[in-house]
């Protein structure tokens, strides 16, 4: 015999606690001896409330899927006897097991690189490839690595490493931030010819007095490498802020009258352009004011086919670039950090300078120094340990430079190809 409470009109709804109707539903099926009692509910729409539906009168037990009987639906059920009711309940699903979301990875490195240098780029890129395993993982960060750049990455903790050209930051080393204190170098990387693609109709570099002239991005390393150049050169060109694919598109359509390029070796829009024959790469005197800060270095048509003749020799300027541990003095909390990165990046040198690696890996000399910066204590240790004599050709190449210097006179042709040659003798056979 089965017993039920039937609330079929939404307008006729029972109004009494939910501990109320179980209870008097426990009693009827009590008073009838039923073998099996339910409650049920004809309208999901006028249930008696989640607390109603969810409290079970005592020595029933709810289904845990849904059963109908006559139209209506069945919530609970009494004791069983093997009976059709007990037949229907079903074994108790398992629950759905949530599926496992991933964590994001943690970074634990950053290097910063500058955002137009495509040298830079790829360098950092290798870097983070070759330091980075199942532990440790690391990221690349295009961004302004210009002295007041560089500022606000170490106040942001935004990186660990940069790989920056120093000429600006030997510039801005005379103000009170000193950058020799802040960020230690890990190593001298290879050197970054200044490269200035003008129209054909400027001969040289003091034609460009009072032109228009693309220096990059406002805050950029570009600009203030071109700055300092133009500074030294006596030279006045009017400065136009624009990145470097912007500023070779408005000098091919003649709203500008040259473009100074950094890190352009490999750069796709410099590569490209000047396929017309209007443009040419202009010379950078290796003068006076230029040592201490540049190295010189020449172009061929091997490096810029559509801006350079087969037969030319461009010489050019060459900034010192370096890999810097940001915020790791000798005072940081950061240094421990710094220099467990430095120990990664140099046990790993290996992998970035094989045969099939970016050649600008082939050019760095550990044995090289950035004189007046400290070198990095962890990196300067390394480098005791695992450098031999000075590399063929060193002695020759500081005598050379030297002399030159001492003469205080713009460098010659001859005298250009003499140290240039040194220079590579000297690259080439680094320890």
């Amino acid at each position: 015999m089965m017993w039920r409470i039937d609330i079929a009109e939404p307008s006729r709804r029972i109004r009494a606690p939910a501990k109320t109707l179980a209870k008097g539903a426990a009693m009827i099926c009590r008073a009838g001896a039923a073998r099996r009692c339910a409650l049920t509910i004809a309208s999901l729409g006028i249930a008696l409330g989640s607390a109603a539906a969810q409290q079970v009168p005592a020595g029933m037990t709810p289904y845990d899927h849904p059963v109908f009987r006559n139209g209506h639906r069945v919530l609970w059920h009494g004791p069983s006897h093997g009976g059709g009711v007990a037949k229907a309940a079903a074994k108790p699903a398992e629950p759905e097991k949530a599926q496992a979301v991933a964590a994001p990875a943690k970074i634990d490195f950053t290097v910063l690189y500058d955002a137009s240098d495509a040298t830079a780029g790829r360098l950092a890129a290798d870097m983070v490839a070759a330091m980075q395993d199942e532990s440790t993982r690391g990221k690349t960060v295009a961004g302004g690595v210009a002295a007041d750049a560089l500022t606000k990455a170490v106040a942001s903790d935004r990186a660990e490493l940069a790989i920056v050209p120093l000429d600006s930051l030997m510039l801005a080393s005379r103000n009170p931030l000193d950058w020799r204190d802040l960020a230690p170098y890990v190593a001298r990387l290879g050197v970054e010819p200044l490269i200035v693609v003008a129209s054909r109709s400027i001969a040289d570099v003091k034609g460009l007095g009072g032109r228009k002239v693309g220096v990059d991005a406002s805050g950029s390393a570009t600009e203030a490498s071109a700055g300092l150049l133009f500074q030294r050169l006596d030279v006045t060109p009017k400065a136009v802020n624009a990145s470097q694919a912007e500023a070779l598109r408005d000098l091919a359509a003649g709203k500008l009258d040259a473009v100074v390029v950094m890190g352009g070796m490999g750069n796709k829009a410099l590569a490209d352009f000047g396929a017309d024959g209007k443009f040419h790469v202009l010379a950078l005197p290796f003068a006076p004011a230029m040592r201490g800060v540049y190295s010189p270095a020449r172009l061929t048509r091997q490096d810029l086919p559509n801006l350079i003749a087969a037969d030319q020799k461009i010489d050019t300027l060459a900034e010192p670039m370096a890999l810097l541990a940001l915020d790791a003095g000798p005072k940081s909390a950061r240094l421990a950090r710094a220099e467990s990165l430095a120990k990664r990046f140099l046990a790993n040198f290996d992998k970035l300078s094989a045969a099939d690696g970016d050649p600008s890996w082939g050019t760095v000399n550990f044995g090289a120094e950035l004189a007046q910066w400290p070198r990095l204590k962890a990196a300067q240790e390394w480098v005791a340990a695992n450098t031999g004599q000075p590399a063929a050709g060193a002695a020759d190449f500081r005598a050379m430079a030297k002399t030159m210097a001492a003469a205080n006179a713009p460098i010659g042709a001859a005298e250009a190809d003499k140290l240039y040659d040194s220079l590579i003798q000297w690259q080439n056979a680094k320890p």
